[in-house]
């Protein structure tokens, strides 16, 4: 497993989780009182928020108590509530299966039995979704030697520069669904747009639209389900 985390590639972790996420559309965390998402524009639901709670420090792990929100919109009259949590539900039970079985294992680790709170009629938006209470573990011992960036003489961290990634615009790509054709999980994995290999989840009985290169679409778990070409290019 990985070492040496920080909460900011925790946050960025739980970020790819949200882009992987055929419900999920948005992703933003901080204060619960500055529930948006994180780019400061129009929220589209439903969205992933992410506050911070509490952090431990022990010999040889440090632990992030952490809330999600998944929340999503509920109808002005409220007929859709029960879907609404029951979909934002599904996706707290993804998330935590991507860490003990998924993309995010090599990275950290958290506790179980995790608790997850229903919530309706919520926030200035009118969400409803399940908060997730969650302890992530990283594997990190106490030790006096650095093992993290060190400050410049200005006393500022040297930033780290955010690569591009341009898509190669011979590339083909078309839009394709993989539905889950019974009740355990479907694994899938493709190559995007951008020539990167991604990893997906879809729960029981339910589908997942992507957009992949021509053929690259794999499922990885068994014959547990179908990959369907919508016919349109994206």
């Amino acid at each position: 497993m990985n070492e040496y985390i920080s909460f900011h590639k925790i946050l960025d972790l739980i970020k790819q989780y949200q882009q992987s996420s055929a419900r999920l559309h948005d992703f933003g965390y901080g204060d619960i009182v500055y529930f948006m998402n994180d780019s400061g524009t129009t929220t589209n639901y439903p969205f992933l928020f992410v506050t911070p709670q509490l952090i431990s420090y022990d010999e040889n792990i440090t632990t992030y108590s952490l809330q999600l929100i998944f929340a999503d919109i509920v109808n002005t009259d409220l007929s859709n509530e029960a879907d609404v949590v029951s979909d934002m539900s599904l996706e707290a039970r993804r998330f935590l299966s991507e860490i003990r079985r998924g993309f995010l294992f090599d990275d950290f680790d958290c506790s179980l039995p995790a608790s997850a709170t229903p919530f309706f009629e919520r926030f200035n938006d009118h969400v409803g979704g399940v908060v997730l209470d969650v302890d992530i573990t990283i594997f990190e011992d106490i030790n006096a030697c650095d093992f993290y960036p060190s400050p410049t003489a200005t006393g500022t961290a040297t930033p780290t520069p955010t690569p591009t990634f341009t898509p190669t615009p011979s590339v083909s790509c078309k839009n394709y669904r993989i539905t889950n054709t019974n009740g355990f999980s479907t694994d899938y994995d493709y190559i995007d747009c951008g020539g990167n290999p991604q990893s997906g989840q879809v729960l029981g009985y339910l589908s997942a639209d992507i957009c992949a290169q021509l053929g690259t679409v794999v499922i990885t778990n068994g014959a547990t389900g179908t990959i369907t070409d919508l016919g349109t290019s994206c």
